[in-house]
């Protein structure tokens, strides 16, 4: 491939990044925790929301109406007292949504074209980290992996702060490299320009997510051991230069770090469950499969589920050996030993740290998938490497057989002639470390193209909302609770905490979103929160008190977080106006529980 047909394919595999990012980008609703980045983004806090009162659909409007006389030092106190995340992302995002509010689209688009442009700047990025630490071939692998991937993707199509730290990672990794192509190639130390920008990229990251965190001290600590294990090697000053940068780090971060340790010991973060002996392990495995391949599994009947699991396992396996002898080629050779175990070293320790936290913490942050993101930028290189490097040997595999076959070809001949054997592998000189190599891509095996490909069908299914379905299904919701569409409907939330809260508020968007959609609606729908304190008999007492509406509710969905169906009162009494029964055919649970009332005789 020539040079301009190398850039040429980056530029394709970018634009196809870019296309599966955007697709549908609002098929599906907004879900709980992009309901939280929403209303921060926005400007709005929770003292803003309608509690203990009943509110129509266009109350919602104001809720989630941006504020464009609010700046990231609001944001940030609100994140200090009602969240547990850092400030940058949703300044960043306030002022991304002060750019596209005049345009005519849907709030969802508007969150998550952010992330989705941010996802598409991380292609290039992969290309970049793999180009220097492997090969042009392998860095485009490596783009056109993380374009495809259906983690990627799903990371992407999310109003939340993932691709930020996911970039802003890779381009810590891309530094990190550049430092040690200094330290053991040029045998110099590095320019100050690298040393600030690692430490810069590192210094931000930590006010995006604080699971950057375990990402600095996983480069930290490679980094550290590698000086050691190589230290005969290094310039004079290289580890006062790293201990300045983390300094640097440590003092910019000092400002956040007493609402981290605030964060830290937060209730909200409760809802990560005490780790049950291997289920840690088995889900990060389960993580591992979704960077390359899902298949439709969740609320699909058996004869779709069984063959997606085991379609799943086989291809994982067989990519798992690929990845596995490409990774072992890779170490093995002089000019790609170093990049190979810095982003393992990187892999190893931010596992490490995902032990310690689940084991020594007990907290199982296994069970959210998008929390791998950490390592995924390492984990998406080195699958890219292997992949070019699985087809360089099995290009010289195939050159040795023929040489091989041409000499018992020549053996054989009646006149025993001999001749030399041009370009045998076994015996070629290693090429030297370069930094900018020119570029070539060659397809030399068609099973290289397969992850690609496959990953390909997964993004598909992932934009159609077929895998990584949100969770709670406010969708589904949505389409339960309208289940009649001309009947006047009522949503009455029960919560504990302003998550759930939110919860509601994702559900409200929904069943609005739906309702936008049909021809013949009842205008006459209806929202209250009501809070659960000391128990659920408060929440029937503060129903019957309500004020009365001007249209009593036909339908009344109850959402009970953590009630069962035999708590559910028999009859209940809606603002002392309207009777309203139990209908035991219609309970349902889909993360929380929510019961239908028929009130006022209403009848099917």
């Amino acid at each position: 491939m020539k040079p301009y047909q190398h850039y040429l394919t980056l530029i394709s595999v970018i634009a196809l990044g870019a296309v599966l990012r955007f697709w549908h980008l609002d098929l599906k609703p907004l879900w709980l925790d992009e309901v939280i980045s929403t209303l921060f983004s926005l400007g709005q806090s929770y003292d803003n929301l309608p509690l203990e009162v009943i509110f129509s659909p266009s109350m919602l409007e104001t809720i989630f109406t941006f504020k464009p006389n609010i700046n990231c030092t609001a944001i940030a106190e609100n994140l200090a007292t009602q969240s547990t995340h850092p400030p940058l992302f949703f300044c960043l995002m306030h002022q991304w949504l002060s750019w596209v509010q005049p345009l005519d689209i849907s709030l969802s688009w508007k969150m998550r074209s952010l992330p989705a442009l941010i996802g598409v700047m991380v292609i290039p990025g992969i290309y970049c980290l793999n180009r220097l630490g492997f090969s042009p071939a392998a860095g485009l692998m490596g783009a056109a992996f993380m374009a495809v991937s259906p983690f990627a993707v799903y990371l992407s199509q999310e109003a939340r702060h993932y691709t930020l730290p996911v970039l802003l990672i890779t381009l810590a990794l891309l530094a990190l490299l550049l430092i040690q192509h200094y330290l053991y190639y040029r045998r110099q130390p590095p320019p100050l320009l690298i040393w600030l920008s690692w430490g810069m990229l590192n210094s931000i990251g930590c006010y995006v997510h604080y699971f950057f965190l375990l990402a600095f001290i996983a480069q930290l600590l490679t980094l550290l051991g590698l000086m050691y294990w190589r230290r005969k090697l290094l310039p004079r000053g290289s580890l006062l230069s790293v201990m300045l940068v983390v300094v640097g780090v440590v003092v910019s971060y000092l400002p956040w770090l007493p609402i981290l340790l605030e964060d830290f010991r937060s209730p909200v973060t409760s809802w990560l469950p005490q780790p049950e002996h291997v289920v840690p392990l088995y889900q990060t495995l389960v993580a591992w499969l979704t960077m390359a391949i899902v298949l439709p599994v969740e609320n699909q009947p058996l004869w779709i589920q069984i063959p997606s699991v085991l379609l799943t396992l086989a291809f994982g396996s067989w990519l798992g050996w690929r990845f596995f002898r490409g990774v072992k080629q890779l170490w093995q050779q002089p000019q790609t030993h170093l990049a190979t175990l810095t982003l393992l070293g990187f892999i190893f320790c931010v596992l490490l740290q995902f032990v310690a936290i689940i084991y020594f913490l007990g907290k199982d942050i296994t069970i959210a998938l998008r929390y791998h993101f950490v390592y995924y930028p390492a984990v998406c290189a080195l699958l890219g490497a292997s992949l070019v490097q699985e087809g360089k040997r099995q290009e010289a595999e195939g050159r040795r057989q023929k040489a091989e076959d041409r000499r018992q070809k020549a053996e054989s001949s009646p006149d025993d002639k001999k001749f030399s054997l041009p370009g045998d592998e076994s015996k070629s000189t290693p090429v030297p470390y370069s930094l900018f190599p020119v570029p070539y891509f060659q397809v030399r095996s068609w099973k290289q193209l397969i992850p690609v490909g496959v990953a390909l069908l997964s993004s598909s299914l992932v934009v159609a909302n077929l895998v990584f379905i949100k969770p709670f299904h406010p969708q589904q919701v949505a389409q339960n609770m309208n289940l009649e569409p001309a009947a006047p409907l009522m949503m009455v939330m029960g919560y504990h905490n302003l998550q759930e809260v939110a919860l509601g508020l994702s559900f409200s968007l929904a069943i609005e979103r739906q309702q936008s959609t049909v021809s013949e609606v009842n205008a006459d729908t209806y929202f209250a929160f009501l809070k659960i304190e000391p128990g659920y008999h408060l929440v029937w007492q503060k129903l019957s008190e309500l004020p009365k509406l001007p249209v009593p509710p036909q339908n009344l969905w109850v959402v009970g977080p953590g009630l069962i169906l035999p708590a559910y009162p028999p009859q209940l009494l809606v603002a002392n106006q309207t009777t309203c029964t139990l209908d035991p055919t219609q309970h349902h649970r889909i993360g929380v529980p929510y019961q239908l009332y028929r009130c006022g005789g209403w009848a099917n």
